[in-house]
């Protein structure tokens, strides 16, 4: 063999020794499911823009440590089997530390036993039901629990909209019935009735039946709890079909313009309680440069989920247990979203809301 090519294979090998070590080569991978298509792809269609905008910042000001940061992306349509799937397939084929969503508790509460057995972080930006706070030490969110929102809402209806009657109509899913429950509890608590409670399932289209029942019981509100604004959409073109001239209040699920798209003038009225608005003018712009769109609700909690985890992985790599210390050490991070302090449960530790209203097809905020 010739000298020079001794001295080009050596300086392959050195190189490709060098690279191997430092790892620059390689990207550091971060995990996500969100429903990218179903009846609430519109939710997880704009955190997903809103994530992979926080990537490009990050990766341009030179990644983690030297690593450009890559979102391995799973639809998991906001379904639990799916969800099951979906993070599994992020943990045992992509090697994935950790995991940002899924987007829905329906999808998030099957999920996070998984994650937390396999030691693999859990970060949900919009995932609210109660029960997610006890899910496990790997399991966190940077939204507040329907523990907070549904107290608000039942003390909002009593007291500054003076019913005292109420009939309630929800989607037999995790979310609509975890804020339910807890609005039904405190509405109770407060001297008020609840004339009935009524179920339909997700994917509903035709709730004339419960409309009907709900009429006939003549309650000063209807408590609308859904997930899917296309179902929420139905009820209320199908309500004023019916002649259901009630005042309706819903979670902020349904503070989204495919309701509108929906609904129509059927949709004016409708009152939601939603997170207080804190979003930041900067990320505001910044999306609509990127876009040319506004952003809908949690996008700017997605945004900032990204940069929560690589915030923590220029400390700790792709060590999940380090990642999962880093997070609660979370204190007064100015996100996107406002300030971020994740408590001793992995949960954000406040839970501000305002209540919004539909006005000429507008979401405007209630006053």
């Amino acid at each position: 063999m010739k000298p020079y090519f001794i001295l080009v294979i050596i300086g392959i090998v050195f190189i490709a020794g060098c690279v191997s070590q430092n790892g620059t080569n390689e990207t550091i991978k971060l995990g996500a499911t969100l429903p990218l298509t179903g009846d609430v792809a519109s939710f997880g269609l704009d955190s997903q823009k809103a994530m992979l905008m926080a990537v490009d910042e990050i990766n341009a000001k030179g990644g983690i440590n030297g690593r450009q940061l890559e979102i391995k992306f799973e639809d998991d349509q906001c379904d639990g089997k799916n969800s099951v799937t979906t993070v599994t397939k992020l943990i045992s084929v992509d090697k994935v530390s950790a995991i940002i969503g899924p987007f829905c508790s329906a999808a998030m509460l099957p999920a996070a036993p998984i994650a937390e057995q396999n030691k693999v972080i859990l970060l949900s930006a919009s995932a609210t039901n109660p029960k997610i706070t006890q899910a496990g030490d790997y399991i966190f969110r940077n939204a507040p629990s329907d523990a907070i929102q549904g107290k608000f809402a039942a003390e909002f209806a009593y007291n500054t909209l003076n019913a005292r009657k109420v009939s309630v109509e929800y989607a037999n899913e995790e979310y609509s019935v975890g804020v339910k429950d807890v609005f039904v509890k405190r509405f109770k608590e407060l001297g008020g009735q609840i004339l009935s409670t009524n179920a339909h399932e997700r994917g509903s289209t035709d709730m004339r039946t419960q409309i009907t029942k709900i009429k006939a019981e003549n309650p000063d509100l209807v408590y609308l709890s859904v997930l899917a604004p296309a179902n929420g959409g139905n009820f209320l073109t199908q309500a004023k079909e019916l002649g259901l001239n009630v005042t309706i209040f819903s979670p902020e699920a349904l503070n989204n313009p495919e309701l509108i798209t929906t609904a129509r003038d059927a949709s004016n009225g409708l009152l939601i309680s939603t997170p207080k608005p804190q979003t930041t003018q900067q990320f505001k712009d910044a999306f609509k440069a990127k876009y040319n769109t506004e952003p809908i609700i949690y996008s700017d909690y997605y945004y900032d989920a990204v940069y929560l985890i690589a915030n923590a992985m220029k400390t700790c790599g792709e060590n999940s247990g380090c990642i999962k210390s880093e997070l609660y050490k979370v204190k007064d991070y100015k996100g996107a979203s406002g300030a971020i302090t994740l408590d001793s449960n992995g949960d954000l530790d406040r839970g501000e809301y305002v209540v919004m209203t539909i006005v000429n097809q507008t979401f405007t905020e209630y006053k």
